[in-house]
């Protein structure tokens, strides 16, 4: 979920600010690292192989050629893990 207090990244920001991300500075970059490092924890308990299994190498059956719409996100509505769908992402009107 977005937090409530939405905001703090805007195009005149720094692109990498330097020292640790904190939530006054990059209130919706913070939470994006924080929730990042929740799923990384949480991925590595159920499989402490997972990342280096992924590391290794990627076949995927499927190319998916879809808008950049963020709203669509092609794993979510395929119900697909990652590495199982290769994505090409295009601006489309």
């Amino acid at each position: 979920s977005v937090p409530a207090s939405y905001g703090g990244l805007r195009s005149n920001d720094a692109a990498a600010p330097s020292g640790n991300i904190t939530s006054s500075q990059f209130p919706v970059l913070a939470h994006l690292l924080a929730a990042n490092a929740k799923w990384s924890s949480e991925v590595t308990d159920a499989d402490s192989g997972y990342f280096k299994k992924m590391s290794l190498s990627q076949s995927p059956n499927v190319l998916w050629i879809g808008c950049s719409d963020s709203r669509i996100p092609e794993s979510v509505i395929t119900v697909s893990a990652p590495g199982e769908i290769f994505v090409q992402r295009n601006i489309a009107k």
